[in-house]
């Protein structure tokens, strides 16, 4: 049987990793529907909304869960001020945003899009304000304990937009119907909760000196949102400014799986945020900073053994499915693909650092470590885009995030233990030599690329076995409820 733990990981991981594989999977339809190209720009004009979005939210998410899970359920004055004061807030901030959007739409065409989709840009800024207030209704169910039913919400939110896009320029054959399709989705679905959840608190009311205080508190969470939002946006717009939206298309979605390879460690993250607090509060800092070596580890075999087949692998799965994108991706795919992996892996690494830096009290460590990695990498995706396409782009990526690992440990002076250095140095060894095995097996169709994935997934894990990177009894410890396990 699972443990608690391990069932609670679940019911927020699984919708999560849904949400972020559907473009994966809906990519085909969508290329096939739009091209290339216009994928591109579709690109361009979702990144204008993310990074106003995170700028309307000033993460007042964050005090709401601070503040608010504190507020009983017959304390129902309080309840309407928590629920209604930082969503107004934020409409106001996100709709005046909106506007700007709106209003800049000529300026972004001409500059990243080569003109003619002013009208498209336009259509898609009204997403800044249901982007912005669906994460707040969803972090006020999580205040009140309602777990399931913010995963759902989140769930929905995420997918139906998506999946009305995909519909509509399916259909179409154009991308504004689908931007429409999915902004009119967008403000259904947060609107039909929003009408929901206050009818549940009450009518409408704010208070500002609540709203002060909120923004007092999630500022340094509000910088990091914003420096963290942008980090993920820069290639996005250095890309199509040197190289065009066709080539942005290409390597966003190779981005996107360099993503996801990231976001393996959420299981990880969950476990050590409610677990590690309790000890290291309690004086078992040892042991505390052994769990966090420990999971360290697991998310290295995991991230090492995603980087090695989409080093492998991936790039045979463009050139037997997908010609078009290999094409727009240049004649250094390998390193393009190894160097957005190994991006993934410490982008990865870094976030279970910060577990480290929470546990010090040290947000401030955590915000100048995002605006470090932001500072680097505007002029090193600049530089490294505008002489060496492609490529550059994801070594520049790569450089920025190292950075960030070693300013992290720095400042933690968190040393790399023995048993660490040596499970990494196992683990990339046992990548590199299975990487080269991978290399020289034909891929001539999917079925044997998809054998030859299975196989060195395989041969990794047995090699880590026989090693004793990771165990078996270490895992299902941890995973199963067994004796002695918690």
């Amino acid at each position: 049987m699972l443990t608690k733990k391990a069932t609670d990981s679940l019911a927020i991981i699984v919708p999560s990793w849904i949400n972020r594989l559907k473009g994966i999977f809906l990519i085909p339809i969508i290329l096939h529907a739009l091209g290339l190209a216009n994928y591109g720009v579709y690109v361009q004009i979702m990144t204008n909304v993310l990074v106003l979005t995170g700028v309307a939210q000033l993460a007042l998410g964050q005090a709401v869960l601070r503040y608010g899970s504190s507020v009983e359920e017959h304390e129902t004055e309080r309840l309407r001020e928590v629920f209604w004061s930082p969503i107004l807030f934020c409409v106001a901030l996100s709709a005046v945003l909106c506007g700007v959007l709106i209003l800049a739409a000529p300026l972004l065409s001409r500059v990243f899009l080569q003109n003619g989709y002013v009208s498209v840009i336009a259509f898609a800024a009204p997403l800044v304000i249901s982007e912005s207030v669906g994460p707040l209704l969803q972090i006020y169910l999580n205040s009140r304990r309602r777990l399931k039913e913010a995963a759902l919400f989140r769930f929905l939110k995420d997918i139906l937009p998506y999946l009305s896009f995909t519909v509509l320029i399916y259909t179409e054959r154009s991308l504004t119907p689908g931007i429409i399709a999915m902004t009119a989705t967008s403000w259904l679905v947060v609107g039909v909760m929003w009408l929901r959840m206050g009818r549940e608190v009450g009518p409408p009311c704010f208070r500002w000196s609540l709203v002060r205080n909120y923004l007092g508190f999630s500022w340094p969470f509000a910088a990091l949102s914003v420096t963290e939002g942008n980090l993920a946006s820069v290639p996005r717009f250095v890309v199509p400014y040197f190289l065009g939206p066709q080539s942005l298309g290409a390597f966003n979605i190779v981005y996107v799986l360099a993503r996801f390879l990231a976001s393996t460690n959420e299981p990880l993250t969950i476990y050590l945020n409610s677990h590690l607090p309790k000890l290291w509060d309690g004086g078992q800092r040892v042991r505390a900073a052994f769990i966090l070596d420990r999971c360290e580890i697991y998310f290295l075999v995991v991230a090492s053994c995603g980087v090695l087949l989409f080093s492998g692998a991936f790039g045979a799965v463009l050139e037997v499915g997908f010609p078009r994108i290999q094409q727009a991706l240049g004649s250094h795919q390998t390193l393009l693909l190894t160097g957005l992996g190994i991006f993934g892996l410490l982008y990865g690494l870094n976030q279970l650092t910060w577990v480290a830096a929470k546990l010090e009290e040290r947000p401030i460590l955590i915000l100048i470590s995002s605006v470090v990695a932001l500072g680097l990498d505007i002029p090193l995706t600049l530089l490294m885009t505008r002489h060496f396409g492609l490529p550059g782009t994801a070594v520049a990526q790569v450089l920025s995030v190292a950075a960030v690992q070693v300013l992290l440990r720095l400042a933690l002076a968190l040393r790399l233990s023995s048993g660490f250095v040596r499970s990494a140095v196992k683990t990339l060894a046992a990548a590199t030599l299975v990487g080269w095995v991978l290399a020289a097996i034909p891929k001539a169709s999917f079925l044997a690329i998809a054998v030859s994935s299975v196989a060195a997934v395989a041969l990794f894990a047995l090699l880590i076995y026989l090693s004793r990177v990771v165990t078996v009894g270490e895992i299902s410890a941890l995973v199963l409820r067994r004796a002695g396990s918690r």
